[in-house]
């Protein structure tokens, strides 16, 4: 390797909520350290971004987030309450549409009360993985009778976990729920429906990290595309040919992305997540308009729908948002698409915004089980990677927190205190197991009644014709 920079302590990868986090935690206990960050785009924040109508990536949060929470308090960001529209006007859900929507709404709410039950026995060290396990695909299937409601549930899977069903094991996303408090919390989140949502600033959030860790710490539009890593430092180098080495390096960036950095030696097999034949994209989008069209219908602007997966919902008076869930270059063709079915739904006004904002990002891939432990001198973050609110803004600092911590731990262990370590244990708040009967009761659902009824059923006829048999043949 050549270009080689001068050594540095600590090299992270990625100017993401997490790697910012960890950077910031690092030169708060050890100011003497020399920390860099290496990333890949022309901007931080990674999913963060703010604009001219509010919060274009991530936004919401609730008091249980605590390390995201705290982060703001910690910087002196402003944490205010999201205003919801009345609660008098209509939500517009896809699954309550049709003749069985009534059925599908009662069914899916059985299935989240029942996966609000099981997720409790998933907490960590509770379980292991098993290439057996069934995917949530084959779960929410033999959980479910209508096709809407299998739709609505693979909607917020694919939000939650940034994959399809059918590439999600029952086990981890079990885990995912029970690390976030409960899979009503990640809906209430998603839709912005929790009584208790919360919102900020990501600009004044991400502008008083750079401030705390120092700007020319950070290197933009340095993609990092090789690590050679020995027993005691690494060599990294990027797209430009920069080589540094440094004592220790923190991957900030999700587990899919960093699976394209080479490393030499190659990582474990057990440290890998599978890569997809196609990335699976997220886009986020404003749109404003000059009156609110939707509350003169008598809407709330509450909107999902599932072909493609989205979630919408009034973001301010007059302007909408949402999230849109969709494969590589869809974002190309997103707008008019949007619009068509916003028309559809509210009105042929909506198809005339006075203006239109949109991120595109790679989804993070919330696979396996969190990778906790530092492996030589690399250390995991990422939301992807933390223990409490995996794949949301307080995972990202919850995983931020540790590596900064695993890091000190190698560097300068005397800074470390059992405060810190507490700090990172913080989460969910603990929920009680409950009894088997209440577990077998939640396991009815229209799914298995009908089932059940149908055996029932087979067998009665079954006997009646025996019955009828035996009286012809034998009196």
């Amino acid at each position: 390797m050549d270009s080689t920079q001068p050594e540095i302590d600590i090299c992270i990868v990625g100017a993401g909520l997490s790697g910012l986090t960890a950077a910031y935690k690092i030169l708060s206990k050890e100011s003497t350290l020399k920390v860099i960050i290496l990333e890949g785009g022309d901007k931080i924040g990674g999913e963060l971004q703010s604009s001219s109508l509010g919060e274009l990536g991530g936004k919401w949060i609730t008091p249980d987030q605590y390390h995201v929470y705290d982060l703001c308090r910690k910087l002196n960001v402003p944490i205010t309450r999201r205003e919801k529209p009345p609660p008098n006007l209509q939500r517009s859900w896809e699954i309550d549409r049709g003749f069985y929507g009534a059925l599908a709404r009662f069914e899916v709410q059985r299935l989240i009360g029942r996966i609000n039950l099981l997720s409790a026995q998933f907490y960590p060290g509770a379980f292991k993985l098993s290439k057996d396990d069934i995917t949530m695909e084959d779960f929410i299937s033999s959980q479910l009778l209508f096709e809407q409601s299998r739709q609505f549930m693979r909607c917020f899977i694919r939000f939650i976990a940034g994959v399809e069903a059918t590439d999600i094991s029952y086990s981890e996303f079990m885990s995912i729920c029970e690390g976030s408090g409960d899979l009503s919390e990640l809906i209430a989140l998603l839709t912005g429906t929790s009584s208790m949502t919360l919102e900020f600033s990501s600009e004044q959030l991400l502008s008083k990290l750079e401030k705390e860790i120092g700007s020319y710490y950070i290197f933009l539009k340095s993609n990092v595309t090789e690590v050679v890593h020995y027993v005691n430092y690494a060599l990294v180098r990027d797209d430009r040919n920069n080589v540094f080495r440094t004592n220790v390096l923190i991957i900030a960036v999700p587990w899919q992305i960093s699976q394209r950095i080479v490393f030499y030696p190659p990582i474990p097999q057990e440290l890998r997540t599978p890569l997809f034949e196609s990335k699976y994209m997220m886009s986020s989008f404003l749109i404003q308009y000059p009156e609110n069209h939707w509350r003169k219908k008598g809407f709330s602007g509450s909107l999902i729908l599932h072909n493609p997966h989205m979630i919408c919902y009034e973001y301010r008076p007059n302007v909408y948002g949402g999230l849109v869930a969709h494969e590589e270059d869809f974002d190309k063709i997103l707008q008019p698409v949007i619009l068509n079915r916003l028309s559809q739904v509210f009105g042929a006004e909506m198809g005339i915004p006075a203006k239109w904002l949109q991120k595109t990002w790679e989804q993070p891939a919330v696979l396996n089980l969190p990778t906790t432990t530092p492996w030589n001198h690399i250390i995991w973050g990422s939301t992807t990677a933390a223990t409490s609110y995996r794949g949301c803004l307080s995972g990202a600092v919850q995983s931020g927190y540790r590596s900064a911590v695993h890091a000190l731990l190698i560097l300068r262990p005397q800074n470390i205190g059992w405060q810190d370590i507490n700090e990172i244990g913080k989460a969910a708040a603990v929920r009680p197991r409950h009894s088997s009967l209440k577990l077998f009761l939640s396991s009815l659902n229209l799914y298995n009644t009908s089932v059940y009824a149908g055996v029932a059923g087979m067998v009665y006829v079954s006997y009646k014709l025996l019955k009828g048999v035996k009286r012809s043949y034998f009196g």
